[in-house]
């Protein structure tokens, strides 16, 4: 395997096991009724529903400031 396909399934090991653990886990979404941990910054690479809901959010926040 080329070491950028190493690096890659290393990264989304290690996130994966943050996750498990709530190691650093920034939101959580419920979905009918279980919630699940998670972190942004990989909601938003892999949705444009997560990156779009995430940089509204982000913006109403900083206007409530």
């Amino acid at each position: 395997m080329d070491p950028v396909a190493v690096h890659s399934c290393h990264l989304l090991q290690q996130l994966r096991e943050q996750r498990i653990q709530g190691l650093l886990c920034d939101c959580m979404l419920v979905v009918r009724g279980v919630c699940f941990k998670a972190h942004k910054n990989v909601l938003a690479a892999f949705s444009q529903y997560f990156r779009s809901a995430l940089w509204k959010a982000r913006r109403l926040k900083s206007r409530l400031k």
